[in-house]
C-alpha cells in the first residue's frame, strides 16, 4: 500500500509538470512488488519522466508474470507503451498503442489509490501532440463526464485544462477561455509555482 501512495505521488507530480521531483519520488519504490497494478503505474510513471528502458523492463516483467491479466492488457500496457512513445516524440505510435482500450475507458483499478482514466488522459495528450483537438477534446470531456470516477486526483482538474487546449487547436477561442476557467477556478489556491499552473495561466492570458 505504501508503494501505490509513492507511486500516486510521482505520477502527480509528473502530470503537473515537477519532473525532477517525479524521479525522486520513485526510487525509493522496490524494484518488484506484490500487485500488479501499482508495478504497471510505476512503469507509466517510468516512461513520463524519461526512463523507458526502466518502464519497459517493467511492462515485459509483468507480461511474463501475468499474461492474461485484463486490466493490464487494456489499459496499463497500453498507457506505458503511448507515455514511451510520447516522451520520445513518437506521436503516432503512441495513438497506435492506446488503440486497445477502446470500450475499456472506464475499467478502473482495483487499487483504489491509483489514478483512474489515466490511460484516457494519456490518449488526450497523444491526439493533443498529433494536433487533432476534436479527439483530444472528447478524450478530457470523457473524464469531465465521469468525475466520480475521475474522483479526487489530479487528472480530474487537468482535464479541464486539456479541454482548454483542445478547443484552441480547433480555434474556438470561446469554448477555450471557459475550460481555462473551470481550471483556474479550481486551482486558485494552488502553489503558484506550479509548472502546469504557470502554463495554463500564460495561455489564459493569449486568449484574452
Amino acid at each position: 500500500m505504501a508503494a501505490s501512495y509513492q507511486t500516486d505521488l510521482a505520477l502527480t507530480d509528473a502530470l503537473v509538470g515537477y519532473l525532477p521531483r517525479a524521479i525522486g519520488d520513485l526510487k525509493p519504490i522496490p524494484a518488484s512488488l506484490p500487485d500488479r497494478e501499482t508495478e504497471g503505474f510505476r512503469a507509466i510513471g517510468e516512461a513520463m519522466t524519461g526512463d523507458a528502458p526502466k518502464a519497459q523492463g517493467i511492462a515485459d516483467d509483468l507480461n511474463k508474470r501475468f499474461p492474461e491479466s485484463t486490466v493490464l492488457r487494456v489499459a496499463v500496457m497500453p498507457a506505458i507503451r503511448a507515455s514511451i512513445e510520447l516522451h520520445a516524440g513518437k506521436t503516432s505510435d503512441a495513438l497506435v498503442a492506446l488503440d486497445g482500450i477502446t470500450s475499456h475507458e472506464l475499467a478502473a483499478p482495483q487499487n483504489g489509490s491509483l489514478i483512474p482514466m489515466l490511460p484516457v488522459y494519456v490518449r488526450g495528450q497523444a491526439y493533443l501532440a498529433a494536433h487533432q483537438g476534436a479527439k483530444a477534446a472528447a478524450q478530457f470531456q470523457m473524464i469531465v463526464d465521469h468525475s466520480g470516477l475521475a474522483g479526487n486526483t489530479v487528472i480530474a482538474s487537468l482535464a479541464h485544462l486539456g479541454l482548454a487546449r483542445s478547443y484552441a487547436l480547433q480555434g474556438d477561442g470561446a469554448k477555450s477561455r471557459v475550460a481555462d476557467q473551470d481550471f483556474l477556478a479550481l486551482w486558485k489556491n494552488a502553489d503558484t509555482d506550479v509548472p502546469i499552473l504557470k502554463q495554463a495561466e500564460g495561455e489564459y492570458a493569449q486568449l484574452n
